[in-house]
């Protein structure tokens, strides 16, 4: 393991040795440890996707010297859909996003086969299906879409989850 890392307690110890202690050891052990715990607590990913609304997702970026958060929110999307692009609303400023982190997608075929949905330039891959973000209109106002497009080649969707995570403007 690397000496140079971020993290380098990133789990929460198990046991304690509080045998033969006094009372003002076990306070400042209880104190220290206290702070482990919090921090480890802190520092962890966020496993919620929820679908109606972002949630923060527990990762800290830093582009600069200051922490930021990611968020995240996913999209889901019912066929048949044979007929692109196809257009999910977003529901987001992108105006106030700095950047996209991670974007990803699955994708059930009418054959009921699991396909990935590629994050891609909003031009269509043959024999794949992708997906762009749309920007909106104008600042504030929340029109923008994902895009999902196809090539020839392309199967029927049956369902699929689009996945956004997303860093705000400082």
């Amino acid at each position: 393991m690397s000496s140079n890392v971020v993290n380098n307690q990133p789990y929460i110890r198990t046991t304690w040795d509080l045998a033969d202690t006094n009372i003002k050891d076990l306070v400042r052990e209880l104190d220290r440890d206290y702070i482990e715990i919090a921090n480890a607590i802190n520092y962890r990913t966020i496993g919620i996707f929820p679908t109606n609304r972002p949630a923060i997702g527990g990762e800290s970026w830093f582009f600069t010297s200051k922490r930021q958060q990611n968020i995240r929110q996913i999209y889901t999307f019912e066929g048949p859909i044979a007929a692109y692009p196809f257009e999910i609303p977003h529901n987001l400023d992108l105006y106030t996003i700095e950047y996209f982190t991670k974007c990803q997608g699955s994708i059930q075929t009418t054959s009921l086969n699991w396909i990935g949905c590629i994050y891609g330039s909003g031009n269509a891959i043959p024999g794949q299906i992708t997906f762009a973000v749309i920007t909106n209109s104008a600042p504030g106002v929340l029109d923008g879409k994902i895009r999902l497009l196809n090539a020839p080649a392309t199967p029927v969707v049956k369902k699929g989850v689009i996945i956004l995570e997303w860093i705000l403007n400082p």
